[in-house]
């Protein structure tokens, strides 16, 4: 009763049955109503036909199986691989190739062969090669056409080559050490025919960090490649420039994890580490880390020295140093950014210093962090937020006295 009243399924079911005597006849069923076209019939489809003899006993059911596409893309691609990488084991071949319109996944996993050192085939976990790799398999579409068809060889090539030239681009230990991370990083490489390390900008970002003097000692590679996942631009230079604008006590804290001589100091060191990544993971420019720096001020956290709301928190601040300096040798989280759970919230993605001069505002200054937080970042229904009534003078920020927040603020009960 739920047949199609055609005789597609039972042609299916006879070719089914002569590829597979020992199959069920529920089995056979269950595969009709899964792909009741039957579209690639194992025993004679052209993917089981170019896939060599000695493979077809280990490939065939998984790679030119129902869910074949029914053309010999995946054993091409396929046999390309397996004269690349022999000792792979026939599933890791099947996860690559699957569905694999040509033989695009295995060029571009063989190129990852041609590398030396930390970059080499022999260096990497395979599945690194086949999370980078496999997107070749089934790449875009536009009007049916896949997009890669309608390149020019020599772009292609580029294309292929571009996952194994930024992983041998990487910092040493990169791939060992964050291999999703790097699978994220450089699969979307734009490769050079000579040969030459090309990083896409959130792989460069996360290089230049590990490189720059006054970041390598705070970020590992991990802490590098999170901060750097979502950067664009030329060179993914926002999360930098960001990271680089935020308080140099912060950055000196996230530094201290390399040396740090107790779980405390370990924790802190690595609260700062999450604290640079949160700022500025999404950063476009230095904005983030400017808003950080004047938000945990104006919340109670700025060292002596600096304008506060009140002359207690200008005491507070300067009792604090002293105390720093009988305890020079511990490692601590800096004043600065003792706020940042609500500092790194209002500030993150910030595009300009808006939200750190609404929490900075007399009016708000008695409320919790978390609560001035939720009042500037809070949007109005015609896209302006609470931010858009902020205004400067004498570089003191403040609100305006008519500003909702701020009204709404003075109006309610004590």
């Amino acid at each position: 009763l739920s047949s199609l009243g055609h005789a597609g399924p039972a042609v299916c079911a006879a070719l089914i049955r002569k590829g597979y005597p020992q199959w069920h006849p529920t089995a056979i069923v269950n595969s009709l109503f899964a792909n009741f076209l039957c579209v690639s019939c194992v025993r004679d489809n052209a993917c089981t036909k170019a896939l060599p003899t000695a493979l077809r006993s280990t490939l065939r059911d998984e790679l030119c199986g129902l869910s074949s596409p029914g053309h010999a893309g995946p054993a091409v691609c396929a046999v390309l691989l397996r004269k690349a990488y022999p000792q792979w084991h026939p599933t890791a071949i099947v996860n690559l190739c699957q569905g694999s319109l040509n033989e695009d996944p295995a060029t571009c996993a063989a190129a990852f062969a041609q590398h030396k050192g930390a970059g080499s085939a022999a260096a990497l976990d395979h599945n690194i090669i086949i999370g980078l790799c496999r997107p070749f398999a089934n790449p875009p579409s536009a009007n049916g056409v896949a997009t890669f068809d309608s390149e020019g060889d020599e772009e292609l090539q580029r294309r292929l080559q571009g996952p194994s030239q930024c992983v041998a681009g990487a910092p040493k230990g990169w791939a060992a050490n964050t291999p999703d991370l790097v699978v994220e990083l450089c699969g979307d490489a734009q490769g050079s025919l000579d040969g030459a390390h090309t990083l896409p900008p959130a792989a460069q970002c996360a290089v230049d960090a590990l490189k720059h003097p006054k970041l390598r000692s705070a970020l590992k590679p991990a802490a590098a490649a999170q901060l750097c996942r979502r950067a664009g631009g030329a060179r993914g230079e926002g999360p930098l420039e960001c990271a680089l604008a935020l308080p140099p006590d912060l950055v000196k804290s996230a530094a201290a994890s390399s040396s740090a001589s107790s779980p405390s100091a370990a924790a802190a060191a690595a609260s700062a580490v999450d604290t640079i990544v949160g700022v500025c993971a999404t950063a476009q420019d230095e904005v983030p880390a400017k808003c950080f720096g004047v938000a945990s001020a104006a919340m109670g956290h700025k060292k002596g020295g600096g304008s506060s709301s009140s002359s207690t928190s200008a005491s507070a601040s300067a009792a604090a140093g002293k105390q720093k300096k009988t305890k020079a040798t511990q490692s601590v989280v800096p004043r600065s950014s003792a706020a940042s759970p609500a500092s790194v919230a209002l500030c993150r993605g910030a595009r300009t210093l808006a939200p750190a001069r609404c929490v900075a505002s007399p009016f708000l200054a008695s409320l919790d962090p978390e609560l001035r937080v939720a009042l500037c970042s809070s949007n109005d229904d015609d896209g302006k937020t609470p931010n858009d009534a902020v205004s400067s003078s004498d570089n003191v920020p403040r609100l305006d006295k008519n500003d909702g927040v701020a009204a709404c603020v003075r109006a309610a009960p004590r």
